[in-house]
């Protein structure tokens, strides 16, 4: 995966689903209750609901077409709802920032 350049490709979003995918990023931003930097990324963490489980669920689900160098990790437990975008390509850190993903 480390040969994958950090190179988003928003073409890989289905036109159909690119205002979902909007409005996921914009609800992401506004209610993560917390950011972790970790080594090789970020851990977001979520009110705990089902339907932040299910939310989650779908940006995964597309944000993976245009960025297929990250690696999505959901955890879900009793107490919380924590969304870990990481990746082992260089400079990951910086891409998600520059891409607003947290």
């Amino acid at each position: 995966m480390s040969d994958q350049p950090l190179i988003c490709i928003p073409d890989a979003i289905p036109v159909e689903k690119r205002a979902t995918y909007d409005d996921l990023r914009a609800l992401m931003q506004a209610e993560t209750e917390s950011i972790i930097e970790l080594d090789n990324g970020f851990a977001l963490r979520f009110p705990n609901t089902t339907m932040w489980i299910a939310r989650l669920a779908e940006f995964i689900s597309l944000e993976r077409l245009c960025c297929p160098f990250l690696i999505f990790t959901l955890i879900v437990n009793a107490d919380q709802v924590t969304l870990h975008l990481t990746s082992s390509a260089e400079g990951i850190k910086e891409f998600i920032r520059l891409e607003q993903l947290i």
